[in-house]
């Protein structure tokens, strides 16, 4: 990856932490809308294989997709309370 690439990926990954975290914090309790928001993403993903691979690839390939996801849902949970109306 050219150094570009690189910064325009953490540009978008921040930019979609951000906006998950900005979702999250609109509900009466953002902490436990982002958990069950990872739970659901997370056997939703465990659920499908990755087309066009071998099973045993296919299972690694989702297991680097889950880290990946982790890190993104971690970075959400940091960014709420960056987000996060101040209270009235």
């Amino acid at each position: 990856m050219t150094k570009e690439q690189v910064f325009r990926l953490w540009a978008l990954e921040i930019m979609v932490s951000m906006q998950g975290a900005a979702l999250h914090a609109n509900t009466s309790d953002p902490q436990a809308s982002l958990k069950r928001f990872g739970e659901r993403l997370m056997t939703a993903l465990r659920r499908q294989a990755v087309p066009g691979l071998e099973p045993v690839v296919s299972d690694h390939a989702s297991a680097e997709l889950e880290d990946a996801l982790n890190r993104l849902l971690s970075q959400q949970q940091r960014y709420l309370t960056v987000v996060a109306k101040p209270s009235e």
